[in-house]
């Protein structure tokens, strides 16, 4: 079983979009997670691709926010 850590932080925001940044917390790059506040998607920065952590950060903002109806500063994934 492979293991999904993150710790999520806030870079951003506007009346647009929210944008966030990811890292698997032992030197990994960053990665950038869009929020569009219009259609409530969210994508992967330019040129990034999708991928387990991207689902996995993509679903816990979403799930915090259903939960809270607020979009939080900083959040940790672990599974």
């Amino acid at each position: 079983m492979m293991a999904i850590y993150a710790e999520v932080r806030k870079l951003d925001e506007t009346a647009e979009q929210v944008r966030y940044g990811y890292s698997n917390g032992v030197g990994g790059p960053e990665e950038i997670i869009i929020l569009d506040k219009a259609t409530q998607a969210l994508e992967p920065g330019s040129g990034q691709a999708r991928s387990i952590l991207f689902g996995a950060v993509a679903r816990k903002i979403a799930a915090n926010r259903g939960q809270t109806g607020v979009l939080p500063d900083r959040l940790v994934v672990a599974h």
